[in-house]
């Protein structure tokens, strides 16, 4: 094929025509916009002015109101806020509970076996791990004495935990009506606690609280009365206010520490439950092994004036004062014994405290921690003798408070009982944890009034 046959084949116009452009109306717009589409743009220029003014105005307005907002909840307004690590938390919310403020929310949260209000109860007892419900991240209008005030949540991450605040708002500068709805909420959540002594526990940085429980009676505590006479005469008097104000003219570090020490299961820490509902006071535990010198001192700056703060295992702390942080940390201790130090007596310690230690092991704690001024009184449990036996066998078959009392006769035959068994059991090898245990499950009123007594078969000591 010559040259001149291929480019007759092959002639075409250079260079190629460009394709003429796409309108806005030949594009695949489904629908009803396909349809409308040519009249929109038939308008042109002067037909979307009035709608472009609209959203202009819209947008300048909305910016306005914002604005506006802002003004008068800044001059207008008066809020409140609690925070979820504050005691102040749960009167809000089981007041809020109570009143049925959680139904108003839209937005809440469930949980189980957190129960603000008091919980239901069916023919067997409380329900088993009820479910509780209360505000969260949202907001909502409600109304107290007449007044329309305003509940939002928001949520605040820190570095050791996350806490919730709740917010309530009114109209107005004065707040008063916060202050009467906070005043009223602390006013119901004493009188459902009444009789109860409420343990806070410490999360973080931070107090929480873990449980409120009935308040036990001293003499259900089995110690020497000697022991136990010269603890609550000291307690007793260093909570007068007549003492409180000579510490405070004597200007003298207005607190006091007591130290418990002694086998497992004899009873340091329900003496120390004991002497908080004597006393009518709240307790703070510190969970040794969670905590460093710096968590600690912000634990003890928030206590409150009147409260008892209790150490348990306090040989689970750094008992060696020249240890260095390498050999804390290899011991998993992250509390130093100067810190320590520092937070019991310390020039910024917080007064008007009750500190009470207990141990295991005694020999283990460093001279320094117990001395003289730290340690005001020291008390030791031991295992049980048969005083205490005699003692327990009778506190565990006796009528409880309330109930018909024993007949003169049967009272004698629980006293001679009482005594029998003791004799039976050897002293000081069996904790009274582990006489109340034996006691609750082997022995029973009835076999007790009317059977001989038979020789106890006691398990070893765990």
């Amino acid at each position: 094929m010559d040259s001149s046959t291929f480019n007759t084949s092959n002639s075409h116009a250079w260079p190629p025509s460009t394709p003429n452009p796409l309108g806005i109306t030949d594009l695949p717009i489904p629908g009803v916009l396909n349809s409308a589409m040519p009249q929109l743009l038939a308008w042109g220029i002067n037909g979307y002015g009035p709608i472009m003014l609209v959203f202009g105005l819209v947008a300048i307005l909305k910016s306005y109101a914002y604005q506006a907002q802002a003004w008068f909840v800044e001059y207008f307004t008066t809020t409140t806020s609690v925070e979820s690590t504050d005691e102040m938390y749960d009167m809000l919310m089981a007041w809020a509970s109570s009143n049925g403020l959680n139904e108003a929310a839209r937005s809440r949260i469930a949980r189980v076996g957190v129960t603000w209000a008091n919980p239901k109860k069916d023919s067997s007892g409380p329900v088993k791990k009820p479910i509780s419900l209360s505000p969260w991240k949202g907001s909502f209008l409600f109304r107290f004495k007449n007044h329309f005030l305003y509940y939002q949540t928001e949520t605040v991450v820190t570095t050791f935990h996350r806490k919730e605040i709740a917010s309530i708002t009114c109209i107005g500068r004065s707040g008063d009506v916060l202050k009467k709805l906070l005043e009223q909420c602390r006013r119901e959540y004493l009188q459902k606690n009444e009789g109860k002594i409420t343990i806070f526990e410490n999360h973080g940085d931070s107090w929480k609280k873990r449980a409120a429980k009935q308040i036990r009676p001293l003499s259900t505590v089995m110690l020497p009365e000697n022991q136990k006479e010269a603890l609550i005469n000291d307690v007793r008097e260093f909570v007068s206010p007549a003492t409180r104000e000579w510490y405070c003219q004597k200007n003298f570090a207005y607190r006091r520490g007591y130290l418990f020490y002694g086998p497992p299961g004899t009873g340091k820490s329900s003496l120390s439950s004991a002497i908080a509902g004597e006393f009518e006071m709240d307790i703070y535990t510190i969970n040794i092994p969670s905590v460093d010198d710096q968590t600690l001192t912000k634990l003890f700056n928030e206590l409150p004036d009147k409260c008892l703060v209790l150490m348990e295992d306090i040989d689970a702390a750094a008992t060696d004062r020249s240890a260095s942080e390498e050999e804390r940390k290899e011991r998993k201790q992250s509390l130093s014994l100067s810190g320590l130090l520092n937070e019991i007596d310390g020039v910024a310690s917080q007064e008007g405290r009750i500190l009470i230690m207990t141990t295991n092991h005694k020999n283990l704690l460093d001279d320094a921690l117990i001395r003289e001024g730290r340690i005001d009184l020291k008390i030791k449990f031991s295992l049980a003798d048969s005083v205490t036996t005699a003692n327990l066998f009778k506190f565990m078959y006796e009528p409880v408070v309330g109930a018909k009392p024993l007949a003169s006769f049967q009272a004698e035959v629980l006293a001679r009982y009482a005594t029998d068994f003791a004799a039976l059991v050897p002293e000081f090898e069996f904790s009274v944890t582990l006489h109340l245990r034996y006691s609750a499950r082997r022995v029973t009123l009835r076999w007790m009034l009317h059977l001989p007594v038979r020789k106890a078969q006691f398990p070893t000591q765990q």
